[in-house]
């Protein structure tokens, strides 16, 4: 279980060096805002806003009438604060985009069906996080986190929403040296999500490199038909007329005698 709390206190601690060295961060919410497909939205909601990097490029390409960003830290721009996993989401969404968030979620299934229940018809969500394989050359100590695989997502996704694009990314962050990319962990607020890390497994730690897993999702409410009023309605207006028929074909032959 994710550590909230934890992970606001670390998240907020980073403020002044995270957009620094949030070069992959940065990469991605550039990748994931060309996916939006629109110009204007009359509603739009981000989860997970952090410092404002995905915010950015979104201002800079979206017009909306109401621009909700959400995260579970009190950064200034934020206007709706809660944990994504347990807050209300705002009704009638035309658009929600996340970057590198949903994956902190307790239970993404439950997640992404509340936010399907909260988009309009027609809606679009598109978001992407981090899977399984992520930051694979910290496994043996950095356990605080329980990816899925892109699969699982896919199946979650397909439930309740029509998939239109997805695709998964590998991207590699060299260091100097492995303390500088231990240093990563500190400069992006995500130590100490889950409490207890071996110190002597952190001085093994000999990589110089990083491996970020990603995913990318863009997805839409489709309008959901009942197919009990469907079928009625044309089976009543059939039955109609097949008694309007019978009545006429009855007429005509009392007339001819």
């Amino acid at each position: 279980m994710v550590n909230k709390e934890s992970l606001k206190k670390h998240a907020l601690k980073a403020t002044a060096t995270y957009d620094k060295h949030a070069t992959v961060h940065r990469y991605i919410a550039s990748s994931l805002i060309s996916l939006v497909g629109k110009e204007h939205y009359k509603t739009v909601l981000e989860i997970g806003s952090g410092t404002g990097i995905l915010t950015q490029f979104l201002k800079e390409k979206v017009e909306c009438d109401t621009l909700y960003l959400n995260d579970i830290a009190e950064f200034p721009h934020v206007n709706l604060l809660g944990d994504m996993d347990h807050m209300d989401i705002p009704k009638r969404c035309n658009l929600v985009v996340s970057s590198s968030t949903l994956h902190w979620s307790e239970d993404l299934e439950k997640l992404i069906k509340k936010i399907h229940k909260n988009l309009r018809n027609n809606g679009e969500f598109v978001f992407s996080l981090f899977i399984e394989g992520n930051l694979e050359e910290t496994a043996h100590f950095n356990e605080s986190l329980k990816y899925h695989t892109f699969d699982e997502i896919c199946e979650i996704l397909s439930k309740r929403f029509l998939v239109k694009l997805s695709y998964t990314e590998s991207i590699e962050k060299r260091f100097p040296s492995p303390l500088e990319a231990l240093k990563e962990f500190r400069n992006l607020g995500i130590i100490g999500e889950s409490g207890k890390v071996s110190v002597g497994k952190i001085k093994s730690f000999k990589e110089t490199k990083l491996t970020y897993q990603t995913a990318y999702f863009v997805v839409r409410k489709e309008k959901k038909f009942s197919f009990k009023k469907l079928a009625i309605k044309p089976l009543s207006a059939i039955r109609k007329r097949i008694s309007l028929k019978k009545t006429d074909g009855e007429g005509q032959e009392e007339s001819l005698t």
